[in-house]
């Protein structure tokens, strides 16, 4: 019997990006990556998507209530001895999701919830004694958790008494372009790119300001921004730093993004953003031979390892410029991008993370 034939049927349920259409956030289009490569891997696989509301206030809450309604009948209705792949969103929503993972057992099916978010500890430790207890119920309840960054796995194993199971973003590497190494280095010094959310939690003034301290002590660096925010927090940035080598590229979309990292030298990313978890970017800027100088926040850790710079987190732009350059002038630039696009495409790339993923479901369908 062949490997595929041995996969249960699978209800992946969570925030999915529509076929075609750009994902809002790293939840929906790793779902949709995890999908697709499934799909082409043979798996039975159908989709239970969470509502994705427009609106907001009381209409919002409406339209999630009515959206978890129908999924809550659409898995009465999945086939018995199948898995739910919960990908869950807890917070406000982990109720909803009890329901779900209570339902899937009721009709015969096992309980994957998949735990893709760096708040979730976070989440856990600052609500009160009732989200707590329905957070750690949830955990018990599914058959297997599995964490996206490894900083979770202690956490989850403190309330379910067992180890849980590591199951990172993943990137399509087959689509990484090769990397332009005479575009990149025409100026003759280090090309910073960033592609994201330009916000203040993502630590955008930071890059610009270790950028000054590089230009102003004799590197002339080059900054390339693609991603939007604030235009008031943007503007104010745009004056305050006019006298760095500044590209703003704007919204770019996925090919752009990945020509922008293939010539770029380095990824910086000082993120303190709350809700940090494994940041698209980051994985895609390693695959495209960046090496990454990040704060030591969200899952950055997991996914740098030693191909770059972690600092602290709230580290000062004169850290990250201090990073860069030892990397820069000690001649270890090349040996780190070429190991970031390594570990990438052994560790991080759908085909690589997607075996391990079809290893667990038969793990689990073996015991139906």
């Amino acid at each position: 019997m062949s490997t595929v034939q041995r996969v249960p049927t699978i209800y992946l349920c969570g925030p999915i990006a529509e076929p075609g259409k750009p994902a809002k956030g790293g939840f929906q289009s790793c779902n949709r990556r995890t999908i697709d490569t499934l799909v082409g891997r043979g798996v039975e696989v159908h989709i239970l998507p969470y509502a994705q509301p427009e609106t907001r206030g009381i209409r919002k809450l409406i339209e999630y209530a009515s959206g978890f309604t129908k999924l809550a009948w659409k898995v009465l209705c999945c086939k018995h001895g199948s898995i739910l792949h919960l990908t869950g969103l807890f917070g406000p929503f982990i109720a909803a999701e009890i329901v779900l993972i209570h339902f899937a057992h009721w009709r015969g099916c096992l309980v994957i919830y998949d735990l893709r978010a760096g708040s979730g500890e976070l989440h856990y430790r600052r609500r009160g004694p009732i989200y707590r207890r329905c957070f750690a119920h949830a955990m018990r309840a599914a058959d297997l958790v599995m964490v996206e960054g490894h900083k979770l796995m202690g956490f989850v194993e403190s309330l379910t008494g067992k180890p849980p199971v590591f199951f990172p973003n993943h990137i399509d590497t087959s689509a990484i372009p090769p990397r332009l190494e005479a575009a990149a280095t025409e100026h003759g010094a280090p090309i910073i790119g960033y592609a994201g959310s330009l916000n203040p939690e993502k630590g955008i003034r930071t890059i610009l300001e270790a950028s000054r301290i590089l230009t102003r002590s004799g590197m002339n660096v080059e900054v390339r921004l693609a991603g939007i925010g604030p235009k008031v927090f943007l503007d104010e940035l745009r004056g305050e730093y006019a006298d760095v080598r500044i590209s703003w590229l704007g919204a770019l979309p996925g090919d752009q993004v990945l020509e922008l990292f293939r010539t770029a030298h380095f990824f910086m990313f000082p993120t303190v953003h709350r809700g940090e978890g494994q940041s698209n970017a980051l994985t895609e800027a390693m695959a495209c031979g960046c090496v990454p100088i990040a704060s030591d926040h969200g899952f950055n850790t997991s996914v740098v390892g030693d191909c770059g710079a972690i600092l602290a987190p709230q580290s000062d732009a004169e850290r990250y410029a201090n990073a860069l350059r030892e990397i820069w002038e000690s001649g270890r630039w090349h040996e780190l991008s070429q190991q970031s696009q390594r570990r990438i495409r052994e560790q991080f790339s759908s085909p690589a993370v997607i075996d391990g993923l079809l290893r667990q479901y038969q793990s689990l369908g073996s015991g139906l």
